[in-house]
């Protein structure tokens, strides 16, 4: 009766290599999901990123359309948290400019004053 519960030695090797062939698979799946979390929050935080410089360069435009004579003093005034942006839109920036013109007319109305210098052709 106790050899039946006996296994053959070689189905006994071949059950322990590949056991040991599966914890090797195992933990290499581990490091290539821990590597791809790793990547796509890398990824997110970068999405992220373009988002932000993509609302910072809609309100810019927006300062300039509206012939901001200080951009940087007038964006200090905006409430950035308030402004969204959807369908490429942007949403909620009317409304502050608005008030902003109402409550400090002083800052808008001059030349359109540039953040960067403009470029110039120095070859010549």
């Amino acid at each position: 009766m106790e050899e039946e519960k006996m296994v053959p030695k070689h189905r006994f090797d071949y059950i322990n290599t590949s056991l040991k062939e599966y914890k090797e698979k195992v933990k290499k799946y581990e490091i290539l999901i821990t590597e791809f979390n790793n990547q796509k929050q890398y990824l997110n935080d970068e999405l992220e990123k373009v988002k932000e410089l993509k609302k910072d360069y809609l309100i810019l435009i927006e300062l300039c359309k509206h012939r901001a004579k200080n951009i940087v003093a007038v964006k200090a005034l905006l409430k950035l948290s308030d402004i969204t942006i959807e369908n490429g839109q942007i949403i909620g920036l009317f409304e502050q400019i608005k008030t902003i013109k109402k409550n400090e007319p002083y800052l808008f109305d001059g030349e359109i004053t540039y953040i960067l210098k403009p470029y110039r052709n120095s070859s010549k």
